[in-house]
């Protein structure tokens, strides 16, 4: 495999897509072996791409392209195609379902042991990145960069890093999830196909058949549940970190930290705070991680980390 390749083109890339993105371009690489980059030998892997047992859909093969552009050009090497020879990605191919809520439900039930699962047993980190992706619609690549330095529950606050040119923001932490995340803590990062394979897990415990399935099943039920509820774009753009570029400096400096006599101090935008208290009010997916036995079982967590009182007598 070319080293120098990939080396070069991940240095080029941020830090949130070096891994998912030099994963496709390794891929490619090591697929080529002595040969050379050419138009032929990215034909042919694309190819290869769409035929066999488990052919991947026609916007993932989309995106290699894009991503072997890329590896061609920051290493010096000519781009041989042009404009029009992009592979075309039909609406009729594009395979981007939603999950169902009753599916969502389920699999957060099995995670709180209210239903038995199906195949296997779901552990802290499956609970704590459901509550990820349930709540804010992370993306997997966004998951794959939190680590316990992303959380603050001092101040209920968490760190979301973005790829594709998305919003870097903070996010609250509701009271009903931030025990099930603290209980896990992210002290061990999850890479993409670690968190692909747990995904896969989820649906198995809840009899989820269904093909070509992932995070991202999710944060398009959320966006969708999230615009029935009346929701306007702006709010829903602001809550899963789209990018407007209309506003992006004044929203660079409005969600920027606050330095003061005590140091740095991390904060939520005026906009981002209403954006995400109105909408954690009225959030779709929410409620489904309390009831009365969960909220039981939290307050017998915090009685158990919280020091006996030493009686007066």
């Amino acid at each position: 495999m070319r080293t120098e390749l990939l080396e070069k083109y991940t240095e080029s890339l941020p830090q949130p897509a070096k891994r998912p993105y030099g994963a496709v371009a390794e891929r490619y690489l090591r697929w080529l072996k002595d040969r050379e980059p050419s138009k032929e030998t990215v034909e042919k892997y694309l190819k290869s791409m769409s035929s066999g047992d488990e052919p991947y859909s026609q916007g993932t093969i989309h995106k290699t392209f894009d991503i072997l552009r890329r590896l061609f050009v920051v290493n010096g090497l000519e781009w041989p195609f042009r404009r029009h020879e992009a592979p075309v990605v039909s609406e009729r191919d594009v395979w981007a379902p939603g999950l169902g809520t009753e599916v969502i439900k389920s699999m957060v039930d099995v995670c709180q042991g209210r239903v038995p699962s199906k195949n296997g047993q779901p552990g802290p980190d499956h609970r704590a990145y459901l509550i990820l992706s349930t709540i804010w619609g992370l993306r997997r690549v966004e998951m794959m960069e939190i680590s316990p330095d992303s959380l603050d529950f001092k101040n209920k606050l968490f760190f979301v890093q973005t790829v594709k040119r998305g919003r870097q923001r903070y996010h609250m932490i509701p009271d009903l999830v931030a025990p099930y995340l603290e209980e896990y803590g992210f002290s061990y990062r999850k890479s993409a196909s670690g968190l692909s394979i747990m995904f896969n897990e989820l649906q198995a415990m809840v009899g989820l058949t269904a093909r070509e399935m992932g995070w991202h099943a999710i944060r398009r039920s959320l966006t969708r549940q999230l615009s029935r509820s009346g929701f306007d774009e702006a709010a829903i753009f602001t809550f899963l970190r789209w990018k407007r570029s209309n506003f992006d400096m004044a929203m660079r400096y409005a969600t920027s930290s606050v330095v003061g006599f005590e140091g740095a101090a991390k904060e939520l935008s005026t906009s981002d705070t209403e954006v995400d208290t109105a909408i954690l009010a009225k959030h779709p997916f929410l409620s489904f991680w309390g009831d009365k036995k969960c909220q039981k079982e939290q307050e017998s967590r915090g009685a158990q980390r919280s020091p006996k009182k030493r009686s007066s007598r």
